[in-house]
Parts: structure tokens; sequence; C-alpha cells
């Protein structure tokens, strides 16, 4: 019985390195989503021309960005934007993103903080 029991041990020894073996290797830079995101508008009524610009990285439902805002006519960072937000998933087609913004000036003085719910209905 010794014999069986150590013989059987060793071939689920055996059995599981070499499953271990065959299982894939994940990066783990390979599980955040990275996007660089441009905006350009152009205000009718300021006639100024802006472009937001910046990062986006996202970790599962978790999702945060820095964004600043370039001014072409003053040839400023007029608005610097960061966020965070997380996505709950309240059906398959329905989510929800709670998020928050806080916007600094070109002097890195606070300006707005902003506080929403986002909703997503996928048909």
């Amino acid at each position: 019985m010794k014999v069986f029991l150590l013989v059987a041990s060793i071939a689920s020894l055996m059995t599981g390195a070499a499953f271990a073996q065959d299982a894939e290797k994940v990066n783990p830079l390979s599980l955040i989503d990275t996007s660089i995101v441009t905006d350009t508008s152009y205000n009718n009524d300021t006639e100024q021309t802006a472009t937001e610009f910046g990062a986006i990285v996202g970790f599962q439902k978790i999702e945060m960005s820095l964004l600043p805002t370039y001014n072409w006519e003053t040839k400023k960072i007029a608005d610097i934007e960061i966020s965070a937000s997380y996505t709950i998933n309240v059906m398959d087609n329905i989510s929800v993103t709670p998020y928050g913004e806080l916007h600094y000036d070109d002097d890195l003085e606070r300006g707005a903080e902003i506080v929403g719910v986002k909703t997503k209905f996928n048909f």
C-alpha cells in the first residue's frame, strides 16, 4: 500500500509539473489598458482653438486620466484635468460609472472639483 501511495504521489507531481509548464505566462503590463488621446476644438464665441491631450490608464473597471488643455492663441496650458472613475455593471447591457475630476490652472492652482455619474445602455 505504501508503494502504491508513493507511486501515485510521484505521478501526480509529474503531471502537475507538466501542466504548469503548459500554462501561458501573462505579462502584468498586458492587464493595463493605456491610451493616448487628443481632442481639438474651436470655440465660435471666444474664437479660440484648444487641444485637450493626455493619457488614460485603466485596470479592470478602474480608469484614471491626466488631460491638460493647450490654448493655441495664448500658447499656454489653460487647464489640467485629473480624473478617476469606476464602472459598475448593473446588468449585461447597463452600466453606471461614478467619477471625479480635479482641475488645475496653468499656475497649478486648484480650480473646479467635479463629481458625477455616467450611465451607459448597450443595445
